[in-house]
């Protein structure tokens, strides 16, 4: 029996508390545990799913997810050409909330980059959603998270996921 090679790209969301989310990124080799800030208005959690979902469109594009630490900050960046993405983690020591991608600062680099499909980049969003799905309702419900569970998205992605035949029916 062969066992399948691990994808190159996997997010692990945890615990919130006191509007900070635990986030590892893992690209490739390169691990980074990153607790992003829940006092902006880009919404981490929801713009992942957005992110996933522009994935599967199938235009070639680029977007960005904005990691917040304050005052430095990470960008997960994704750039969709053809049937594939080529994902990239950069740093930056000077970062605003809700500031667009385009406005880079000179403090930027890359950490690390690794490229996929368009569907499995997609299913490694929508399952690490899931799997912190109950953590996050109850983050919000008690207060340490400012945002609502992005239910909608998740059920969006889930189902163009499930129109690609990726989701097997339990």
């Amino acid at each position: 029996m062969t066992r399948a090679r691990p994808l190159p790209f996997a997010i692990e969301i945890g615990t919130a508390h006191a509007n900070w989310l635990p986030v590892e990124v893992r690209l490739g080799t390169h691990r980074e545990r990153i607790s992003a800030s829940g006092v902006t208005a880009t919404e981490p959690v929801s713009a992942l799913l957005q992110l996933g979902s522009l994935a599967l469109l199938g235009r070639d594009d680029t977007a960005a997810v904005q990691l917040w630490c304050e005052p430095s900050g990470f960008w997960l960046v994704a750039e969709m050409q053809h049937h594939r993405v080529d994902l990239e983690l950069t740093f930056t020591e000077s970062m605003f909330p809700g500031r667009p991608h385009a406005s880079r600062d000179a403090t930027e680099r890359a950490i690390a980059s690794c490229t996929l499909g368009r569907v499995p980049f997609a299913l490694v969003i929508w399952r690490s959603v899931r799997r912190a799905e109950r953590l996050l309702r109850e983050a919000w419900q008690a207060g340490q998270w400012r945002h609502e569970f992005p239910a909608r998205e998740l059920e969006a992605l889930g189902c163009a996921l499930s129109e690609r035949g990726a989701l097997r029916r339990t």
